[in-house]
C-alpha cells in the first residue's frame, strides 16, 4: 500500500480541527504538515520509506522522514550523507 502524503495531510488537518486533540497527536499533525510541505527547514522534501533511515537515506539537514512499518518520524539534525537522524515520534 503506498503511503500518500495528500490524504495524510487531509486526515490531519481534520485532526487540528478537533479541540480535545492531544499534544502528541497536535505533534503528529505538525510533523505531517512539514513533510508535505517539504520538509521545513532548509532541507529536501519529506522523505517516506521503510525502518529506520539511519545510515541508509543520504538527506540534507532539516529533512524529515515517516518510516511506514515502524509508524516513526525522523528529523535530520546534521550532515548531507546518511548519518544525522533523529528519531522524533
Amino acid at each position: 500500500m503506498a503511503l500518500d502524503p495528500n490524504t495524510l495531510y487531509q486526515e490531519a488537518n481534520c485532526l487540528g480541527c478537533n479541540s480535545n486533540a492531544s499534544m502528541a497527536e497536535m505533534l503528529m499533525l505538525a510533523l505531517l504538515q512539514r513533510m508535505v510541505g517539504g520538509g521545513g527547514g532548509t532541507g529536501g522534501a519529506g522523505l517516506v520509506g521503510t525502518g529506520s533511515p539511519q545510515s541508509v537515506v543520504v538527506a540534507t539537514e532539516g529533512t524529515s522522514y515517516y518510516d511506514r512499518t515502524g509508524f516513526a518520524y525522523w528529523y535530520k539534525t546534521v550532515g548531507s550523507d546518511a548519518n544525522g537522524w533523529t528519531q522524533v515520534v
